[in-house]
């Protein structure tokens, strides 16, 4: 754990600390307060300077991988599991949590764009093993979808453009 000076990181290896290690990831429109597995809040800004939170604070972004009837998830281990690596490496305006368990390495970034109300996440996964391994991935994020105080409705959708998924709130008069 400590300081990389020529990369300007900090790195995390302690998958147990006394305390979370929090970071902060924003532009002017949202900001992400997450810890040393990615969790933690999702805040947009709206008019007159009031903020909301959109994505919750606990346990609020989660990737799963089902593998041989094993659900584990790659940036909290939950069951304490035999994770051969944890680390978390907190740059610039991201964090890398990067974990391996029975050969498969996870690399999940996260960070927030120049320009948005969005959050992004990248997922590499590397198989170290000489052996073809198949696998399911879940990716999760716990959203609080009621906006305002107006009926509403909530959509989430991949979008081939993006290569991604997006989650869309729509506010209808009541």
């Amino acid at each position: 754990m400590g300081f990389i000076d020529e990369r300007k990181e900090y790195v995390i290896e302690n998958m147990y600390p006394k305390r979370p290690w929090m970071n902060y990831l924003w532009n002017e429109e949202y900001i992400v307060i997450m810890n040393q597995f990615g969790m933690g809040k999702g805040r947009i800004s709206v008019e007159n300077n009031y903020q909301r939170d959109i994505v919750r604070d606990n346990d609020s972004r989660l990737i799963y991988v089902k593998a041989e009837d094993e659900i584990y998830a790659v940036n909290r281990n939950y069951n304490n599991l035999d994770f051969k690596e944890f680390k978390t490496i907190v740059g610039m305006g991201y964090s890398t949590i990067i974990s391996e368990y029975k050969e498969l390495r996870s690399e999940l970034t996260i960070f927030v764009p120049h320009e948005g109300k969005r959050e992004c996440w990248q997922l590499k996964l590397t198989n170290l093993s000489s052996e073809k391994k198949t696998f399911d991935l879940y990716a999760m994020a716990d959203l609080d979808s009621q906006l305002t105080e107006h009926l509403s409705v909530n959509a989430g959708d991949f979008y081939e453009e993006l290569n991604g998924v997006c989650f869309s709130h729509y506010i209808y008069d009541s």
